[in-house]
């Protein structure tokens, strides 16, 4: 086997400023041959070709190709080389990408654990986004990282630019039948806990390769995630942002939630103007922001200012709290099921509802993943497949 470095078809000697870009040639004989772009500050570790007793004329190689420790498996042809351009445009991606994550996390190492890339090679991919632009991207200081201005300047394009590709690969998978995607989903996690598992099942039985990312999250960090671009579709609440395209799924019925020897226990509801006699364990209106606006469309119907007895930022504090005796509370009927706490729980009268509903970001169509997926949603309410569990 020889190597032989090309560049415009011209034979380089130890010119290292021509290597940058220039292209590595591996010829086995029989004008067999396989070419990749060398990058600027890319080096290949190692390239491994497993040569067996195959037909020369179908032979594959399956390549190791990329940042250091980290491994970009590419099937290539061995008539002919993979497509420069492509490889230049991935390997770009993969730089926007890493730097994304660490302006998400704050941190190389977090960055690079969660992309899967040594720290090394994460540190490299930034240094070369600072080379190509001559830009300081990111500040580095005793506290951690962040954003330098022209960073934060510069995140909502490369954040575009990714989300972009990333369409682009699903619509190539949605042309040879959507064997492969990628969805980004934000919920709630009551959602999360009680519709989402029987959803996803189904969704796996007619899709299996598709691999999804869920990230739990409060209704309005949701709709602020699909606005921003970092999620591909979430579960929402009313009221809905006009920047979100949204499908109505239920109606999920707000609770009282009372301790087990409460006066109203036994009642068949509760009546809502009740509440200015109680002492109340809130939800931070940061936690529920659908509770807090039912509080403050009531007050006409409450005689006095409710009686707070503390806030907290967790469904499994409030109810622990009122199974003490502390207060009493408002739940969706969603995060009541399947407690392990010794409360009683209420209709309101005047009924009270969240409307809950799928969005997708308006004026951007889904990926064919994405699409999908919420056919299969909607399959799930339309046709009444799903029924919330029982406690």
């Amino acid at each position: 086997m020889e190597i032989i470095i090309y560049q415009d078809g011209e034979f380089l000697k130890d010119n290292k400023e021509s290597m940058d870009k220039s292209c590595i040639c591996l010829r086995f004989g029989y004008n067999i041959h396989c070419t990749f772009l060398l990058r600027k500050r890319i080096k290949i570790i190692m390239i491994m070709i497993f040569w067996n007793i195959v037909n020369l004329f179908t032979l594959d190689y399956s390549l190791q190709i990329g940042y250091t420790d980290r491994v970009l498996h590419k099937r290539i042809p061995s008539c002919c080389g993979m497509n420069n351009e492509y490889r230049e445009v991935f390997m770009a991606i993969q730089k926007y990408q890493a730097f994304v994550k660490v302006a998400e996390l704050g941190s190389i190492t977090k960055a690079a654990e969660a992309m899967g890339y040594t720290q090394s090679a994460v540190s490299r991919m930034i240094a070369d986004l600072e080379d190509d632009w001559n830009l300081n991207l990111l500040r580095r200081n005793r506290g951690g990282l962040s954003l330098s201005s022209d960073g934060v300047m510069l995140l909502p394009y490369i954040k575009e630019m990714c989300s972009r590709f990333e369409a682009l690969q699903e619509q190539a998978n949605a042309l040879k039948g959507l064997e492969t995607g990628f969805i980004r989903i934000g919920s709630c996690s009551s959602f999360s806990t009680q519709c989402l598992p029987a959803i996803l099942k189904e969704f796996e039985l007619r899709y299996p390769r598709i691999i999804f990312q869920l990230q739990n999250m409060e209704y309005s960090d949701t709709e602020d995630a699909l606005c921003a671009g970092e999620i591909d579709c979430g579960f929402i609440s009313a009221p809905f942002s006009p920047d979100l395209d949204v499908t109505m799924l239920m109606r999920d019925r707000m609770l009282a939630v009372l301790p087990p020897d409460h006066p109203l226990a036994d009642a068949r509801v509760y009546p809502m103007a009740h509440l200015s006699q109680e002492r109340i364990v809130r939800l931070t209106e940061e936690s529920n922001n659908e509770v807090s606006k039912i509080y403050e469309s009531f007050k006409d119907l409450i005689s006095s200012p409710l009686s707070t007895y503390c806030e907290v930022n967790d469904d499994y504090s409030v109810m622990a709290m009122v199974e003490s005796g502390l207060g009493v509370s408002m739940l969706s009927e969603l995060v009541t099921k399947r407690m392990p706490f010794n409360i009683c729980l209420k209709e309101f009268d005047p009924p009270q509802y969240r409307d809950i509903g799928v969005a997708v970001k308006k004026g951007r169509r889904p990926s064919p993943a994405t699409e999908r997926f919420i056919e299969v949603v909607l399959e799930f309410f339309e046709d009444n497949k799903y029924k919330i569990p029982n406690q």
